[in-house]
């Protein structure tokens, strides 16, 4: 082959390649909530046993469920509905939510994000979409059972509910949003690659069919996903890009920010930028975690993992909730 040739050859690929990037088919991302669109009923518990009967292998204490602050389908003037992160659950930083809704005699709401709290297979039905789909069932059942709505969200479900902040309907009556450890941006250089055009067929096998956690103790490996498919990380990554690119400066709803600055597991510097961005009031608390807390200084709160966090994280959202409830 002549130099001419090649020179042809490597610029046919090369133009191949960009071609690609450009226009090979990546994660589907929609925003939205249609939390419009969803039908609960008036019995939210029979409705939830109705969307959690289909599936018999849901960890037991994870399904969707709504705590009563009294009797059932009863409303009280403040709900709260708790979005948790990427392959964990609703037990995520319990009793955090649970104790910040009894001291405010809240309704509460637990959500079950699709693929979560099943066996590993499950992950792979994740998508954007059906994480939205259950944000906007969250936001839809936080308004029945609620007059106004807090909602509080951890890691990645962090970035769902800052997806759903610009969805103005289903912000109506929504009362502020508190953000624990958000995931704006995973703390990784290697996590860009999750978005590239065939991500779900390439990567594999890079990294491998299935990606599998290190528990910290018992409690956490029983209610988090430790073991899943390594494509379960394409819409995780594609929601966090989708925000990333959006502009907050429109949205008006209250915020808090609770998060480490040593949070190894999402980018801490890319939280602090976010929570500037925000349009609405804003606050952050930087929390100070000890050695028998998170070793990765990202599940900052909650009994099974950083247990010495529970109360300072209650009180100091509790102070937040009740100085908007007194505005």
């Amino acid at each position: 082959m002549t130099k001419k040739a090649l020179k042809i050859c490597l610029a046919c690929f090369a133009g191949f390649l960009i071609f690609v990037f450009v226009f090979g088919p990546r994660e589907r991302v929609r925003l939205s909530t249609g939390h419009d669109k969803i039908m609960i009923g008036d019995d939210i518990d029979a409705y939830l046993a109705m969307r959690e009967g289909q599936f018999d292998d849901i960890i037991n204490g994870v399904e969707k469920q709504v705590i009563w602050a009294g009797e059932a389908n009863v409303k009280t003037p403040l709900s709260i509905i708790y979005l948790h992160g990427f392959t964990a659950s609703s037990k995520e930083i319990r009793p955090v939510p649970d104790r910040v809704a009894a001291a405010l005699g809240a309704n509460l709401y637990f959500t079950r994000f699709t693929g979560h709290g099943r066996q590993p297979s499950a992950m792979a039905d994740a998508t954007v979409a059906r994480w939205m789909d259950d944000v906007g069932e969250a936001i839809k059942i936080g308004k029945q059972i609620g007059e106004t709505v807090i909602i509080m969200a951890t890691s990645t479900g962090g970035t769902l509910a800052a997806a759903a902040a610009l969805d103005k309907a289903a912000m109506e009556n929504i009362g502020g949003i508190i953000f624990v450890s958000p995931n704006f941006a995973i703390n990784s250089r290697a996590a860009n690659l999750l978005t590239w055009p065939f991500a779900r067929q390439w990567v594999p096998l890079v990294i491998g069919k299935e990606q599998q956690g290190n528990p910290r103790n018992d409690l956490h490996a029983r209610y988090w996903m430790m073991t899943y498919p390594t494509t379960a990380l394409m819409p995780m990554a594609a929601i966090v890009a989708a925000v990333d690119r959006e502009s907050y400066d429109d949205v008006d709803i209250p915020a808090l920010f609770y998060y480490s600055r040593h949070d190894q597991v999402v980018a801490p510097e890319k939280t602090a930028a976010f929570a500037r961005s925000w349009g609405g009031e804003s606050k952050t608390i930087i929390a100070s975690l000890t050695a028998d807390d998170d070793k990765f200084s990202h599940i900052i709160a909650g009994d099974i993992v950083s247990p010495n966090q529970t109360a300072s994280a209650v009180d100091h959202m509790l102070s937040w909730i009740t100085g908007l409830q007194n505005r």
